[in-house]
């Protein structure tokens, strides 16, 4: 039998009783006197019995309005009880921190993270950002999966959807014994002679871009060593064993020292750096990521000196 009782009439029933009239009842609770009379007469009609009993002195509970009454302020209370321990569960829900899972590229990671994470305490409520350093392969396979919320990465060739933060020079870097006979900007026949240690193909698209523009200088090159690992292959370079391609960002450190030197391109070798997010994400949380990553690559990516002695530039930020 499916039960007749509902929590709306059982509070007009109270609200009865407590103001000695319908008329009045009807005022509390701000439903028309019609509307009320026809309540109390249907849950009397379901009940099969008299509820309340009416006349010119104003509208009493029966004997089976009163029983039903005791029974009605009980429910209501446990109602109110309820529904104020869902509005706790609500408000804390709210208040909990959403993680925000965040990919950057190796070459950026260094910088943008001390940064990222300030920006985001000073300025993000109930937001627990998780950085992680992975190439652009890894970052798409996960964005697709929704494993991670958004990705400072790059890509092949931007399309009018994508979200380009910045453009980025490459640089070829070298140690200092193998700069001597460079000066300024150089071509891609004049490394050449050098041994080169790049990623793998693991690392599509990084290895793709240089690759594209070696075909566009119609030069072929040759790559001595494959090192997966920003930090291994800085550190075969200082060694001496081979030049590379990297951003100014990402061996400003080792210029400074002077264990590396960096030379710009002629003509410039520029990638873009963009930002992509999962779907649904929250539009907020976009805007944020987006504002703040521009605000930080301008930053990063200004005048930087390329050698003890130079001060070669990087690429100016795109819009």
């Amino acid at each position: 039998m499916a039960p007749v009782l509902q929590t709306r009439r059982l509070y007009y029933l109270a609200a009865i009783a407590d103001h000695g009239s319908i008329t009045d009842a009807a005022r509390h609770v701000r439903v028309a006197q019609p509307a009320l009379t026809h309540h109390m007469r249907e849950l009397e009609r379901e009940l099969r019995v008299q509820l309340l009993d009416r006349s010119h002195r104003g509208t009493k509970l029966t004997d089976a309005g009163q029983l039903l009454l005791s029974h009605a302020r009980r429910i209501l209370d446990e109602v109110q009880r309820a529904e104020a321990a869902l509005e706790a569960l609500r408000t804390q829900a709210a208040s909990a921190d959403r993680p925000f899972r965040l990919a950057v590229i190796p070459t950026l990671a260094s910088s943008l993270t001390p940064r990222l994470f300030a920006a985001a305490r000073a300025e993000l409520e109930h937001i627990r950002l998780h950085i992680s350093e992975m190439t652009a392969r890894e970052a798409f396979v996960l964005l697709d999966h929704g494993q991670i919320d958004a990705a400072v990465t790059i890509v092949l060739q931007p399309t009018d959807d994508t979200n380009v933060l910045a453009w980025e020079k490459i640089y070829f870097v070298c140690a200092p014994q193998l700069a001597r006979k460079l000066t300024g900007a150089v071509s891609l026949e004049e490394i050449g002679v050098h041994p080169l240690i790049l990623p793998s193909k693991m690392n599509y698209v990084y290895s793709e871009i240089i690759e594209r523009f070696a075909r566009e200088q119609g030069v072929e090159i040759a790559i001595d060593m494959q090192i997966d690992g920003l930090g291994s292959r800085k550190q075969a370079v200082i060694a001496g064993l081979g030049g590379t391609f990297l951003p100014l960002v990402a061996v400003q450190q080792e210029v400074k020292e002077g264990t590396l030197v960096a030379r710009s391109f002629a003509p410039p070798l520029i990638r873009p750096i963009i930002l992509a997010t999962r779907d649904g994400l929250d539009p907020e949380l976009v805007s944020w990521t987006d504002r703040t990553l521009r605000r930080f690559l301008r930053e990063l990516l200004v005048e930087a000196p390329t050698s003890p002695e130079t001060t070669q530039g990087l690429a100016p930020v795109g819009a």
